[in-house]
């Protein structure tokens, strides 16, 4: 028994910290729906006109030139990932991590839909110690969300 409480005392001892207890905030992507003139989602693969998510690729524009997000250990490896409906969201919708590999306050996220469609999501960001989080998203220089306002990350695209 001796033993069983020495090892007990040892085990809690040794799971003590003197640091402080280091978190970090980070809110750095966004979601969204992307739809045609009508409304129609576009994300949807029963649409004659369905976006193929397998073609998107991002790309995140570090030191000037555009980098391949893609990352194996992500949980979303090609930096994007589609989304079902559910009961907050009545259509299919994209989540989009944003470049944060570049030590900006403003950084460049391109959407390459296929060979001859992109956009180019600006966002702003406030950073200080322990946190890092986008208030403003421009798209095709386009303001779509501005936290700052009580906007939530999230909007409709129209393609």
């Amino acid at each position: 028994m001796k033993n069983l409480v020495l090892i007990l005392l040892l085990i809690m001892s040794s799971c003590s910290s003197d640091e402080p207890n280091q978190q970090v905030n980070i809110e750095a992507g966004t979601g969204f729906y992307v739809v045609n003139e009508l409304g129609e989602d576009l994300l949807n693969p029963n649409h004659s006109n369905s976006i193929d998510f397998g073609k998107i690729k991002i790309y995140y524009l570090i030191n000037g030139k555009e980098v391949d997000a893609y990352n194996a250990n992500s949980d979303a490896p090609k930096g994007i990932s589609l989304e079902p409906p559910n009961d907050k969201y009545s259509k299919y919708h994209l989540n989009l991590g944003f470049n944060i590999e570049e030590n900006d306050e403003i950084t460049y996220t391109i959407v390459q839909w296929d060979e001859q469609n992109r956009d180019i999501f600006k966002v702003k960001f406030n950073k200080g110690e322990g946190y890092l989080l986008a208030v403003k998203c421009w798209v095709d220089e386009k303001l779509v969300w501005n936290v700052n306002n009580g906007d939530e990350r999230f909007f409709t695209l129209e393609k």
